[in-house]
């Protein structure tokens, strides 16, 4: 629970920064955008919006895979 407050806390700073949207936004490049369907550190709307800030991004949710997917 630790980290999950401290990812919420670094969020809310970060939340009106547009620098890094900006760039992103700016960034040219094919990207996969992963999530878990069941992902319960970062919410899968977190890589919704990350998909739809980059426009050569494509969103991949993977069924029944969680945070950490890759290492399961």
């Amino acid at each position: 629970m630790c980290c999950e407050r401290g990812q919420t806390a670094l969020l809310r700073e970060r939340a009106h920064d547009d620098d890094a949207a900006d760039a992103l936004h700016a960034a040219r490049l094919y990207t996969l955008v992963l999530t878990g369907d069941d992902d319960s550190i970062v919410a899968k709307q977190n890589a919704q919006a990350l998909a739809r800030t980059m426009p050569d991004a494509q969103l991949l949710v993977v069924r029944a895979a969680g945070h950490a997917m890759m290492y399961r």
